[in-house]
């Protein structure tokens, strides 16, 4: 899986620890759950910083 550095991919803690943050700019965000099996990538959450964290 290719990760491009300005989409700031990175893994989420806590109670989130199974998804990941994908930045859409620097207000919004899309938290990923990474499902590797068929290649597919379910979409939980999208808000801003304060609804998503």
């Amino acid at each position: 899986m290719a990760f491009h550095p300005s989409l700031r991919l990175h893994a989420l803690h806590g109670k989130l620890q199974n998804l990941h943050s994908v930045s859409i700019n620097l207000s919004y965000r899309i938290t990923l759950e990474l499902q590797i099996s068929e290649a597919e990538i379910t979409l939980i959450n999208i808000g801003d910083h304060q609804v998503v964290y």
